[in-house]
């Protein structure tokens, strides 16, 4: 909202009859100073460098959703569920002023603006392609709002000089619910809600195009199509919401073990993980060690999107041998997608942690690291395996 109406309230003097326009504006302002509320709570720094001004909030922001929120699942047969849930999208929407008719109802068109779906949203899901063919088809979602509750309510007319009893809407509403709809890409998506089903292609899902997303609109989850399919199942869906965090940052720190330059290897695990809800990991064993280090691994963390206006710096430490410090060298990540291999891997005894079964296409932020220093040699390093704690800064920025 403008600043000019920041912390505004209606006054209504003593013995006035209040108007509709009074109340109307009343719940208006509120409304307005907590998307304002939104925005400095979940706004990131606008600045793409870290260490030059302006430190400061940006005006707006990709948007995001609570982690519970908007989760799609899968349905009965060719279908999807997208869940009840909450989030904020940085599309602008059409201003608007005595909204319907009805004096001081106004909506202002600056971001953030609320994405809500009170109930499971069923979204069909187009046949498949003949077997040999893929296809890969997206869900995306964008904000909108209407006036709903029509009921019957005793309304002074001014020609007729008395009450009358007419229909009118009696809640401004931002719920997505029964706004689905399904497009063919590259078509424009015009539902709020809406099933975005992409060209098929000859081969495996890894040649098919994955659909852009409408202006407006955010990527809600990735569907793979495989030919001759039937029924969707969970491992064919891709999670791309991306979190709304506080003041745009978050930390993940993972508590795990690494094999030594001499042992170790195969008995490495993942013990614990702390982070925002929705976000998880695993490691890979990804090289051989040299002189006073440990084996490689790749970290890989799952539910914190680093594309574009994000940054993922990993630090860590381990124990102390022989008077030395074992280190963790800072690493930055940098986000793929799960391909085919890599979803062979994640789903097999080399993956640390326990195997999972993840959707070609989920976004992973991907950190390579070692423990050891160049001060220390091998015979420095416990002769299996040692404790390591990492810790994974993420942090918006535009």
């Amino acid at each position: 909202m403008a600043t000019d109406r920041l912390f505004d309230r209606r006054i209504i003097p003593v013995r006035q009859r209040p108007l509709s326009t009074d109340h109307n504006l009343m719940f208006g302002l509120l409304q307005e100073q907590l998307r304002t509320l939104f925005l400095d709570t979940y706004g990131q720094r606008y600045d793409t460098n870290p260490l030059s001004p302006p430190l400061v909030l940006a005006p707006a922001f990709e948007g995001g959703f609570s982690p519970f929120s908007f989760i799609v699942e899968a349905g009965t047969g060719m279908s999807v569920e997208i869940g009840a849930g909450h989030g904020l999208s940085a599309a602008n929407v059409t201003a608007e002023t005595d909204l319907g008719g009805n004096l001081g109802t106004n909506v202002s068109a600056y971001a953030p603006t609320p994405l809500v779906l009170s109930t499971t949203e069923t979204l069909a899901v187009p046949a498949a392609p003949a077997v040999g063919s893929s296809r890969i088809d997206i869900i995306e979602v964008r904000p909108n709002y209407a006036l709903v509750d029509v009921l019957p309510q005793s309304i002074w007319d001014i020609l007729l000089r008395r009450f009358t009893t007419q229909n009118v809407p009696k809640t401004l509403t931002w719920d997505l619910a029964g706004l689905s709809g399904n497009v063919l890409s590259p078509a424009a998506s015009t539902a709020a809600i809406s099933y975005k089903a992409g060209v098929a292609v000859v081969g495996a899902i890894s040649a098919a195009t994955e659909p852009t997303a409408t202006a407006g609109y955010l990527k809600v989850a990735r569907v793979n199509v495989l030919g001759g399919t039937v029924g969707i199942t969970s491992d064919l869906i891709a999670d791309l919401r991306p979190f709304l965090l506080p003041q745009g940052q978050a930390r993940v720190t993972i508590y795990c073990t690494f094999g030594s330059a001499t042992g170790g290897l195969g008995a490495e695990t993942v013990d614990g993980i702390q982070s925002p809800p929705g976000v998880w990991a695993r490691m890979i064993d990804a090289g051989s060690p040299v002189a006073g280090r440990s084996h490689t691994y790749n970290i890989y963390v799952f539910g914190l999107r680093t594309t574009g206006f994000y940054r993922a710096l990993l630090t860590g430490h381990s124990t102390i041998s022989g008077g030395k410090p074992i280190l963790v060298e800072p690493t930055t990540g940098s986000e793929t997608r799960v391909n085919t291999a890599l979803r062979a891997a994640l789903n097999s005894g080399a993956c640390i942690g326990g195997a999972v079964n993840v959707a070609e296409g989920t976004p992973v932020t991907v950190f390579t690291v070692n423990a050891g220093t160049t001060t220390l040699v091998t015979a420095d390093l416990p002769a299996a395996t040692f404790p390591v704690i990492l810790n994974i800064d993420f942090a918006q920025g535009l």
